[in-house]
């Protein structure tokens, strides 16, 4: 008994079936997470290293140079790249794909524990993350009120991220602000050169003071007690009282007498605002694979609730919702879904005339989708952006299967006069071969892509199993559930059904004969049809030259960065002024719902300080830019920059600058094009970028060029003259430890109080180091006790150094950045190349430039992706060739590729669309699309042939036998994704190129297939048309 058979025998097993694909689809679609972009461990590891004070020339000789030696020693290291600014040394580690990133931090902070000893003692212990694009955060808060941001960072510390943490799916609730509380032990400068006191005998007093430290136990009697000795600071009185030394004539010298002991606020470079107001931020990051919108709605509910709980003059501002672009995309491609899938009905009625199959049809497009929920969730995927475009993909596909089944019913029952249980059994028997072979063969072309690497190939395999999971839920209500639902549904059709039409026509048998009288005169004309077709797939690649190419769709995104660059060495306090002005501008757009605005560096920041989307001194500010939905707008949110960049007054040296959040959300690079010099020189290195950069403006399409190398820093360089320093019992070392604790201070020991621990630093009150001649006044402690002045061992010249070094592969490098707007980046970028071909030649020895950015992006996503095509095709002839024993006759079925290709280019060019990688997707997949058509015809060519009928009158009329369910399953497919063409909301951008690849390629391959493949049948099998005399 065949399957079909079964199922049509015994209806209560396959409704029972049924019932529990729906009951187990409903629970898999409840538990399913909803994310923007599917849960990657992208490949990275960064080490963030702090060294508070110190100049980038310095991070890179002591930090960054030696730990890029030891972790360029780690299994699967694939690139290394450094970045040396001041105070910071920010290393990413590149792997190769399928590292196992747990393992892979492990032995990094391994390796680097073996040799940290090696690093600076007053360095900071370095920091290993892991990049995971689930880690981008779901929300963004900024807190304000009517009192210092210390404050409010407790009280948010305190009384919000506490208790959000505890709710389900958050994993971790991130509190940044400006105001760090420290106690400050400023030295009195006059005070400690009267008595020669050190400021290391400043640290090693307040250490040793600062002990609760065990001491034993004894026993008295039949108790036994501990013995504790406690000398923990309580209040800042105690620490005024310690003693720190004494004068030569014996008397104590308090800590007090030397200093200003002060409960205050560590030293900041940076500042934070939200939409005008000093803000403490708070970031939301939520757990893998947890729904980002519920998780988000949780939050904002816990929020809601607790505003009467806080101060009244606490307010919050949200800053960013990265639910919303998941609400609204999910939302887009739901009723993409839903529209395309009822046009499907509507095309299937119209093709039918009858509703019996239009019900079946109807019932069997939500069972498949349903049961594909059951796949993802034994998977471990979530509803993201690309496995919702999958499914998108899958709706017009998915109803192929059961449109064949059903048809094949349907024309049984209509033409054939079988009784219904017969025709549902024997229907789906006979195209089920052709079905299962159509539906491995577009699962086929997904195999290679399970094999493409980078962030490409991850997006590429979330594509492919999504679509594969229906593709084989579809299959498998085809095979099962619908005849069982043909036969309880097609009853009462038959006999009496065909005998009430009569004579009248059948609707569909004029468009029959018009085929049949096109398609013969076709064979006649073989050479001059097939002469046409490759002339047309010649003048396809001619045209593609012409569409340009791009990484990735620019999305048009309610949240937009802009960047702030002022003149290197601009003061923080200008910069706030400047950035001012521009929140001003900002927050007067209506489009604008609030504006995070952060100026200056913070050297405290673990996260990767050196990224695009964090200012690089106190001369920067970036700008988290909150649009309202793209639904309520007019303009993009590029436009609206631009408009706001526009209305901004030049200012010398200044520069506004858009930074593209979008890419970094699918782990592309910030900018467009990264044209890299590599070199050891850094005077050399900018003398090249510089001509790079002027090269680059001469090209049109190029904005917001800059260069990565920003120099001009004003620097104090400390020349130590090592004889007059012996002299004194002191060496570089002593000199320079007493330097960085007269100026940015140390701490050897901490203040507790209620739980929380603070810094006690030990640093030169303010007004004894504001000026440079105050530090040439620094008094340096000497063995022997004699006042020696930092100007007796060292001289002091003003000089400049770089703001940031870069290094990739341990050699260094400067990055020419830049924008590309109103043309295509492939043919901007070549024509780039083709002009820095000459400077390219006649760089010096050592030095070489490449072409990085998103451009390096999208060449080896293409070059993963062609691969992967041409792989595809021969797995699909491979498939073919296996189902149907023949060599020849996939070979066939082949060419229905190239006439597809042939729609994809017309497609493109009449939507100005350029070829990205989203479109190379589309091709894949169309490769196992488009030869489902040809599949269905040449096997009933087949089928016939060997039931003895005539080889011409076979092709002729198994084509055209074929033609209703071949123009039924194409123009199901094509309609269900033409909402995609059209879409206009969130995500359109990612699914709009797919839409028009599909509907394009599928629409001319369906056309050229109805007679560009008997055609090729009949040249194969050497098949000629009869005389016409014969034919009539």
């Amino acid at each position: 008994m065949s399957l079909a058979s079964f199922s049509v025998r015994k209806k209560v097993t396959v409704t029972m079936f049924t019932l529990i694909i729906l009951l187990m689809g409903v629970i898999s679609f409840s538990k399913l997470g909803l994310d923007l972009m599917p849960d990657i461990d992208y490949p990275t590891i960064s080490v963030v290293t702090t060294y508070t004070g110190a100049s980038p020339e310095d991070i890179e000789e002591m930090i960054t140079k030696p730990m890029e030696g030891w972790v360029g020693t780690v299994s699967n290291v694939k690139k290394v790249q450094s970045f040396s600014k001041e105070g910071i040394s920010l290393i990413n580690i590149e792997f190769e794909w399928g590292t196992n990133l747990d393992f892979a931090a492990q032995d990094v902070r391994e390796t680097i524990s073996q040799y940290e000893r090696y690093l600076p003692e007053e360095a900071e212990k370095p920091t290993v993350i892991k990049f995971n694009l689930s880690q981008i955060p779901v929300l963004m808060y900024g807190v304000s009120g009517k009192r210092s941001l210390f404050d409010v960072k407790n009280i948010t510390e305190d009384k919000i991220a506490e208790r959000l943490e505890r709710l389900d799916g958050v994993a971790q609730v991130m509190v940044v602000s400006s105001e760090v509380r420290e106690i400050q032990v400023r030295l009195d400068g006059d005070r400690v050169k009267s008595l020669s006191l050190s400021p290391d005998a400043v640290l090693a007093s307040l250490s040793a003071e600062n002990l609760n430290q065990p001491a034993g136990y004894f026993t008295q009697g039949h108790q036994e007690y501990i013995l504790r000795t406690t000398g923990e600071f309580k209040d800042l009185e105690t620490i005024r009282r310690i003693s720190v030394g004494t004068t030569p004539e014996g008397r104590i010298v308090r800590l007090g007498e030397i200093a200003t002991v002060v409960d205050g606020l560590k030293e900041s470079r940076t500042n934070a605002k939200m939409s005008g107001e000093k803000a403490v931020f708070f970031i939301v990051s939520k757990s893998s694979g947890a729904n980002i919108v519920k998780v988000a709605d949780r939050v904002k509910g816990t929020l809601e609730k607790m505003k009467g709980d806080l101060p009244s003059d606490i307010t919050l501002h949200l800053g960013m919702d990265m639910s919303e672009p998941v609400t609204n995309t999910a939302a887009g491609t739901t009723s993409d879904v839903i529209f395309g899938g009822l046009m499907v009905v509507v095309v299937i009625f119209l093709f039918l005339s009858n509703w019996r199959p239009t019900l079946t049809i109807s019932i069997s497009i939500p069972l498949s989708i349903i049961a594909t929920f059951i796949s993802f969730y034994v998977a471990g995927y979530t509803l993201n952006l690309i496995t919702l475009v999958g499914l998108g993909l899958g709706v017009g596909m998915l109803v192929d299967n059961s449109v064949v089944v059903i048809e094949n019913i349907f024309r049984r029952v209509e033409e054939e006069d079988e009784d219904v249980e017969t025709a549902s059994a024997k229907g789906t028997e006979e195209v089920g071969m052709a079905i299962s072979a159509s539906t491995f063969t577009t699962i086929g072309v997904f195999f290679p892509m399970l094999f493409t690497s980078g962030i490409v190939g991850k997006f590429a395999q979330a594509l492919a199993l999504s679509v594969s999971f229906a593709l084989l839920s579809s299959l498998l209500v085809a095979l099962t559930i619908v005849p069982m639902l043909t036969s309880v549904i097609f009853r009462g059709m038959g006999r009496e059904s065909i005998a009430a039409k009569g004579s009248k026509e059948r609707g569909f048998d004029r468009y029959r004969r018009l085929y049949k009288r096109l398609l013969e005169g076709a064979l006649r004309k073989r050479k001059t049809v097939l002469t046409v077709v490759v002339l047309l797939f010649l003048l396809s690649f001619v045209a593609m030259a012409f569409l340009g190419t791009e990484f990735m769709p620019t999305s048009d995104n309610s949240t937009v960065l802009l960047k702030l660059k002022l003149p290197i060495g601009t003061p923080l306090a200008v910069t706030e002024r400047s950035a001012g002005e521009i929140d001003k501008r900002l927050m007067a757009r209506k489009e604008v719902l609030s504006i995070g605005t952060i100026v200056g560096v913070d050297e405290n920041d673990q996260n990767g300080s050196s990224t695009e989307t964090n200012p690089r001194g106190t001369h920067e500010a970036i700008f988290w830019i909150r649009l309202v939905p793209k639904s309520e707008r007019a303009l993009s949110g590029t436009d609206v920059i631009d408009e706001v960049k526009r209305s901004v007054p030049p200012y010398r040296g200044s520069t506004l600058e858009t930074v593209d959040f979008s890419q970094s959300l699918t782990g592309g690079s910030s900018f467009p094009v990264d044209v890299r010099v590599y070199g050891k020189d850094l005077g050399m290195l900018k003398n090249i970028s510089d001509r790079v950069s002027q090269v680059m403006a001469s090209v049109s399409g190029f904005t917001d060029i800059h260069s990565s190398l920003i120099t001009g820093k004003k620097e104090v360089h400390i020349e130590i003259d090592r004889e007059k320093a012996y002299r004194f019992g002191l060496n570089v070392t002593s000199i320079a430890s007493a330097v960085h604790t007269y100026t940015i201070g140390k701490t050897y020991t901490r203040y507790k109080e209620k739980g929380e621990e603070y810094d006690i630093r030990v640093l030169m009150d303010e007004k004894d180091r504001k000026r440079i001649e105050d530090i040439r006044l620094l008094p340096i402690p000497t063995p022997t006790g004699k006042r020696v002045y930092l100007k007796d061992v060292a001289s002091l010249e003003v000089g400049t150094g770089p703001l940031e070094i870069e290094r990739q592969n341990q050699v260094r490098k400067v990055s020419v950045l830049a924008n590309v707007k109103g043309r295509d980046m492939g043919s901007t970028v070549e024509e780039l190349k083709a002009k820095l071909a000459l400077l390219e030649k006649n760089l010096p020895s050592g030095y070489f430039i490449e072409y990085a950015g998103q451009y390096e992006d999208m060449t080896s996503g293409f070059q993963d992706l062609f691969l992967a095509f041409l792989i595809a095709v021969t797995l699909v002839y491979m498939i073919m060739a296996s189902q149907f024993e023949h060599l020849l006759h996939p070979l066939v079925i082949m060419f229905t590729v190239p006439m597809a290709f042939i729609g994809v280019i017309a497609a493109l060019a009449a939507a100005g669309s350029p070829v990205n990688v989203i479109v190379f997707m589309g091709l894949i997949i169309l490769a196992g699309v488009a030869v489902n058509n040809g599949i269905v015809m040449i096997d009933y060519i087949n089928q016939k042939r060997k039931a003895g009928e005539d080889a011409y009158q076979a092709v002729v009329e198994g084509a055209v036998t074929r033609l209703r369910p071949i123009l039924i399953t194409s123009f199901t497919t094509v309609i269900g994704m033409v909402p995609m063409v059209f879409s206009k909301g969130e995500g359109a951008e990612m699914r709009q190129p797919i839409g028009l690849t599909i509907v394009g390629g599928l629409t001319a391959a369906t056309l050229l297939t109805l007679f560009v493949i008997p055609i090729i049948y009949s040249y194969f099998n050497k098949i000629k048309p009869p005389p016409r005399e014969e034919a009539r």
